[in-house]
Formats: structure tokens, C-alpha cells, sequence
């Protein structure tokens, strides 16, 4: 249910940016009045490339907040208010792995949760190919290990490694089900391994019927 505010207090921001902490007093649905803090990001993208041979390209990285290299997708902030969720996107894959792709297919949208408020597209990217022009690495991010993988083994990857991001994980179970259910990807299957109880069971998945 919808909480009423009471009131709000920006505890810290970063001039320039939109980041920020506010703690607002509100009241629930049962009447219960409380302090809840929100954080605020800039909205981003994250990538998942799919090459023409059925790789996906996973990325390694050192994370601050998780204190440990995570294995993730591509992806990033906007760089301001002006830019486009899909330029970004196109910006990122180039700038995290080197390839840029003709077709960016949008897979859903996160908004945030119960303590954060970030607006983040999420893009399936095929027909890839490396462009002549290179964009340079961000100098404030870690270092990033590209990782190449066959479909299976990546998602065998998102599937048992702790290390592996939630964006990741998710990211890969659209994916099937887009080359399983779209038959634009259905050059793909063979490449993948999709067999046709593995199709049964991923329509079982997804439609609750198989």
C-alpha cells in the first residue's frame, strides 16, 4: 500500500549530480508513523551483448560496495539529463567491451526498491562488431576483465556463482526466453544448445504450461 509523507530531510547530496539521501517521515496503511531513508542514483542501462556464434560477453569488476570483484553486465550512468537511455547504452558497450551493435532490444526497466530510487533500462544487444573508432576506459572505474562465453556456460556461471550480479542473472533467463520465443533469434538455437524438452521446460517456466 502507499505510504503517506509527512515530511522529508535531504541528509547529503552530491552538487552536480543526482545523488542523494533524504529520510522522510511517513504514515503506512496501518497508521503507523516512521522515518525511512532513500537513496537516489542516476538513472543508467546495463547491456547484455549476444554475438552472431550464441557468446555472451560478461564483464568482471571490483565493486565498492560488495568489497570483492563482481561478474556483471555491461552498463552505467547517463551522463546528464539530456542523454538518452539507448545512447548511453551504445556509449557503454563500446566503452566496457569494445563492440558496438547494430540492434538494441529494450528487456525491461527497474525503478528502484524499498531504499533506492534509480531508474535503470536494461537492452539485449545483437549484431555486434568491433567499430574502428575506440572509446577510451573510464579512468574513475576499476579495471574491467571481459569475460567471452558460451550461452550455456554463462548461464551455468549466473546460475552457482555467488558472484555473479542480480542484473546478470536475470538478464540471461530474458534472453532465453527471447531466443526461445522470438523467432528473429531463432538462428540462435542450435548455437546455444536449446533442445526441445529444454523448450518445453522454458515454456513451462515463463507461461505455466508446457
Amino acid at each position: 500500500m502507499v505510504e503517506e509523507i509527512l515530511g522529508s530531510d535531504e541528509k547529503w547530496s552530491l552538487p552536480g549530480t543526482d545523488y542523494k539521501f533524504v529520510v522522510y517521515n511517513v504514515r503506512n496503511d496501518r497508521g503507523n508513523e516512521f522515518e525511512r531513508g532513500i537513496h537516489y542514483r542516476p538513472d543508467g542501462v546495463g547491456i547484455l551483448p549476444l554475438r552472431d556464434d550464441g557468446h555472451v560477453i560478461l564483464i568482471g569488476q571490483h565493486e565498492q560496495g560488495a568489497g570483492k570483484k563482481m561478474i556483471k553486465i555491461a552498463g552505467g550512468g547517463l551522463d546528464n539529463k539530456e542523454e538518452s537511455f539507448e545512447t548511453a547504452a551504445h556509449r557503454e558497450l563500446l566503452q566496457e567491451t569494445g563492440y558496438a551493435a547494430n540492434n538494441l532490444e529494450f528487456l525491461y526497466s527497474y525503478s528502484g526498491d524499498a531504499v533506492t530510487k534509480q531508474k535503470n533500462n536494461y537492452y539485449l544487444a545483437t549484431g555486434l562488431y568491433i567499430p574502428e573508432s575506440k572509446v577510451l576506459e573510464d579512468q574513475f572505474e576499476p579495471k574491467i576483465k571481459i569475460h567471452t562465453l558460451p550461452f550455456q556456460e554463462a548461464l551455468r556461471c549466473v546460475l552457482r556463482n555467488p558472484d555473479a550480479s542480480s542484473a546478470a542473472f536475470r538478464m540471461m533467463f530474458m534472453t532465453l526466453d527471447r531466443i526461445v520465443s522470438n523467432p528473429k533469434y531463432a538462428h540462435l538455437i542450435d548455437k546455444i544448445g536449446i533442445t526441445h524438452e529444454s523448450r518445453d521446460g522454458l515454456k513451462y517456466l515463463f507461461d505455466g504450461e508446457a
